[in-house]
């Protein structure tokens, strides 16, 4: 980290800024990260220290990022924001609804999902990643699917509809149980279900098997009697 190249390729010294007062302020947005769980900036802020120790000053982007940090930490909306996590029931409910879903898809957020689960209660997430997580699309359609409550429960009798699994339209399925997956659109509830009767156009015409069905791709039986 001391040295880079110049335009001809050769190495050139990188300047070092010297501020006795920077090893502090480091140590100050430290703190901060640490409670956050925010490894990634732990780490930064950790090779700062060391660098400053090693070559007793920061270069010029290094202290531009430190006071990135101050500013986004003295943020009075994020202090504010900070203040009222504990009590705010509401947020913090949602926040988990969040964290649930991102941890069934394995793909986004992965960080807050973890350092939350680490620790439920004592984890705050910023005010910016509370807001990112929790109103996105897709888990807006998660949260409003699985708040409706499932149409179908254990013991009911369904056939499948067109376009569904496996080319089942017309099977009829007794509903074993959900599964606790939904997916982020409409009829995204997932079930669990045993085939009773395979209709002669299935792809596989044998029957008494246990598969797992979305709610859109099933409906109620009801018999013609």
């Amino acid at each position: 980290m001391g040295h880079g190249y110049n335009k001809y390729g050769y190495y050139r010294k990188t300047k070092r800024i010297k501020d006795e007062t920077l090893p502090e302020r480091i140590k100050e947005c430290l703190k901060t990260f640490e409670k956050e769980k925010n490894h990634k900036l732990i780490e930064v802020s950790k090779s700062f220290l060391q660098q400053y120790t090693k070559y007793k000053g920061l270069s010029e982007s290094q202290i531009n990022y430190l006071a990135s940090w101050e500013k986004k930490l003295n943020d009075p909306e994020e202090k504010k924001w900070k203040e009222s996590w504990e009590g705010d029931v509401s947020a913090r409910a949602l926040f988990k609804q969040a964290v649930n879903y991102y941890e069934s898809q394995g793909e986004y957020y992965g960080a807050q999902v973890l350092n939350y689960l680490a620790d439920p209660e004592g984890y705050c997430p910023t005010r910016l990643s509370h807001e990112k997580m929790t109103t996105n699309k897709y888990f807006r359609r998660y949260l409003k699917e699985k708040t409706a409550g499932p149409k179908f429960k254990s013991g009911d009798l369904v056939l499948g509809r067109d376009g569904g699994y496996g080319n089942t339209a017309g099977t009829l399925f007794l509903v074993l149980g959900e599964t606790g997956k939904v997916d982020p659109c409409k009829g995204g509830r997932w079930y669990k279900a045993y085939c009773l009767v395979k209709t002669q156009s299935a792809w596989n015409r044998k029957c008494h098997y246990t598969v797992e069905l979305r709610e859109k791709e099933i409906k109620t039986f009801r018999s013609k009697r």
